[in-house]
């Protein structure tokens, strides 16, 4: 009897032990199944916003141009096709197997000009080779450095000789930086007079506007973006500048639109220079009227304008940018007013 209940007290003592093992080893619950910490409140973010509008634009053509050959010869090269562009700075042209430059000048260039002749027309040429890059002085003097930029020009198109002066019929003239080509009136192997016209380009812009400018715009300035040009539009939608205006005319949604006898064209108007705008969890904002709303910081409601939303985050801009608060609550009563 006296061994049995010492068998019993050693099991027992190892029944204890092996309880305590398991209290002691046992893992605490994992971290996924413990009972989430509520959030309060979330900071307030901030991102660089261009605020972009559709908007459809309204535009008036004038009558077509004549580009006409600038000297006389037989056409050894012409890239010319209906519904194609030409642009300043490159040479679509070639007479008597010599390259001619196109150039939009504001000036066009009237006779032959040698070293160091001077007026309004060379100036105009050195302002449009500015434009295009190159570095020269616009002083209204053809020097050495106005001509080793046409140099540069000229031999990129094939023609590597040095210039002592710029012969008229060595330069084609167009009325903007790019133009589209209508119709071409006269092909490669043809004889040509300077003054003949070689094309009809498609009618200039003498107006565009867009046609509704949004109520809520982000304040300042703007752009209009089309082709991945950004041109400069004025508060009240209209394109004045007339660089714009010829970018526009050789852009494809307005030659899509000429083509299909339309009126108006679908681009993109946006901020100029993008600004900072605050980021909150579309929770956090309560008392919703049209585009206004407020949320809520230190237990306090502050009223915010709504721009939009991004991937699951609503955009808000506070009165005064200096006002936005730290951080709001994340999940505010639904009946709080924005006073």
């Amino acid at each position: 009897r006296a061994v049995g209940g010492i068998a019993v007290a050693t099991i027992a003592v190892a029944a204890v032990g092996a309880t305590i093992a398991v209290v002691v080893v046992a893992p605490a619950s994992p971290q996924a199944l413990e009972t989430p910490t509520p959030i309060g409140s979330v900071p307030v973010g901030s991102q660089a916003y261009d605020d972009p509008r559709s908007v459809s634009v309204e535009f008036s053509l004038g009558g077509g141009t004549a580009l006409t050959s600038p000297g006389d010869g037989r056409i050894t090269a012409f890239a010319c096709a209906a519904g194609g562009s030409m642009t300043s700075g490159e040479s679509a042209l070639s007479i008597d197997g010599s390259p001619v430059l196109t150039l939009a000048t504001r000036v066009p260039l009237w006779c032959d000009l040698v070293e160091k002749d001077t007026g309004d027309d060379v100036r105009a040429l050195q302002q449009e080779l500015i434009r295009l890059g190159d570095r020269v002085t616009t002083d209204g003097i053809l020097g050495t450095e106005t001509l080793s930029a046409l140099e540069r020009r000229f031999g990129a198109a094939g023609d590597r000789s040095r210039l002592t002066g710029i012969p008229a019929s060595r330069i084609l003239w167009i009325p903007g930086p790019s133009v589209s080509t209508k119709e071409c009136t006269i092909g490669t192997g043809a004889l040509a007079t300077a003054g003949e016209p070689l094309a009809t380009l498609v009618a200039g812009l003498t107006a565009a506007a867009v046609a509704q400018v949004p109520a809520d715009l982000v304040p300042g300035d703007r752009v209009l973006v089309v082709d991945g040009e950004r041109l400069p539009v004025g508060a009240d939608g209209v394109v004045t500048d007339p660089t714009a205006l010829a970018t526009l005319t050789s852009s494809s949604p307005l030659r899509e639109a000429v083509a299909g006898e339309a009126t108006t064209f679908t681009a993109t108007l946006e901020l100029a220079e993008p600004v900072d705008i605050a980021v909150v969890p579309p929770s956090s904002v309560v008392g919703i009227e049209d585009e206004a709303g407020c949320v809520v910081a230190d237990g306090i409601a502050v009223p915010v304008d709504i721009v939009g939303s991004q991937l699951g985050q609503t955009l808000v801009r506070f009165p005064d940018a200096a006002a936005a608060p730290a951080s709001v609550a994340v999940d505010p009563r639904e009946t709080t007013t924005c006073g």
